[in-house]
């Protein structure tokens, strides 16, 4: 039943953002706060219960550290390629 209801909500918010269309400041600022949210869950939340049922403590970590480091070579990635197609266009634009 709980299923039912994290898939309603979902698909309640896609419709919503659709019929909206929220300007860009407004969805940074919802995404920086459901990411805040997601990562003090998880750290307040799920970890501490990793770490009680789990005995191989180093290899959560490692997991932990590998995740993150992952994430961040995504947002490294994802940026420079904005930026290489925003010059791409701007030079085209100028110059052609």
């Amino acid at each position: 039943m709980s299923y039912i209801f994290l898939i309603a909500s979902v698909l309640f918010g896609s419709i919503l953002v659709f019929i909206l269309k929220p300007n860009n400041k407004l969805v940074h600022l919802l995404l920086a706060f459901s990411g805040a949210y997601l990562l003090s869950v998880t750290i307040l939340h799920l970890l501490p219960l990793v770490y009680i049922e789990n005995t191989a403590y180093k290899k959560v970590g490692i997991f932990i550290l590998s995740g993150i480091i992952i994430q961040s070579i995504l947002k490294v990635q994802n940026m420079v390629i904005f930026i290489f197609t925003l010059t791409e266009k701007n030079f085209q634009h100028y110059y052609l």
